[in-house]
């Protein structure tokens, strides 16, 4: 089997061609939920929907879609006018809600590391499986979170805009995705490879194993 390109967060449907993702559905009416889904997905409140966010129905959905990727996206951003406290416990029970389906969770973090790191520490890092998505903080912050047992996965922007910072990571394991954007993941691979200074199978290799370890998804 040739072994598929993975995009770990992304707002769109499976693009076409040999590419693996995991697809946040969390804005997604069940009604218009795909019926034949047979892809990655996950579900979530936003940070930016902390006082509109119902968690009736993040939890319909769970009940109704039990073999779901992650919990996510989720998490804290102190650019938006929702208050920390509130966008924290949110938080919270969201990773509460994850660790007790045994799944990851996928998390926004803009200038709340601070905030994070607190969490982080209410569950056990050994069995905790969290996500930083659209990273695109310096190296020394990377190493950091990693070091705290965290995933990473590489904003688009910074692969595209921000190559001297980008070439950086080449030591340090990641994921990649497209988020909202409308990069093609593949362009993401061959970028981030060249940088890495690495064939572009063997970082396809590479993202693909973390990809199945992140969400515990079985290797074909």
């Amino acid at each position: 089997m040739e072994i598929p390109f993975t995009d770990a967060h992304t707002h769109h449907l499976p693009a076409k061609g040999n590419i693996l993702s995991c697809t946040d559905l969390s804005r997604s009416s069940l009604s218009d939920f795909p019926a034949d889904k047979i892809f990655p997905v996950s579900f979530g409140i936003h940070p930016a929907e902390t006082e509109t966010g119902k968690w009736e129905s993040l939890c319909e959905k769970i009940r109704r879609y039990p073999d779901f990727a992650a919990v996510g996206e989720c998490g804290m951003d102190r650019n938006i006018p929702i208050d920390m406290e509130k966008q924290k416990m949110l938080f919270l029970r969201q990773c509460s809600l994850a660790a007790d389906l045994g799944k990851p969770v996928i998390i926004h973090c803009v200038k709340a590391w601070d905030i994070l790191y607190g969490c982080a520490k209410r569950f056990p890092a050994k069995k905790r499986r969290w996500l930083i998505h659209s990273f695109r903080g310096d190296i020394a912050l990377a190493k950091d979170l990693l070091r705290h047992n965290f995933t990473l996965s590489l904003a688009p922007q910074m692969i595209l805009h921000a190559p001297g910072r980008a070439e950086k990571f080449q030591s340090c394991p990641f994921l990649l995705e497209t988020d909202d954007s409308k990069e093609n993941i593949t362009i993401l691979h061959q970028k981030m490879a060249a940088y890495c200074k690495m064939n572009v199978e063997r970082l396809k290799e590479k993202t693909y194993h973390l990809f199945h370890e992140f969400f515990y998804i079985p290797e074909k």
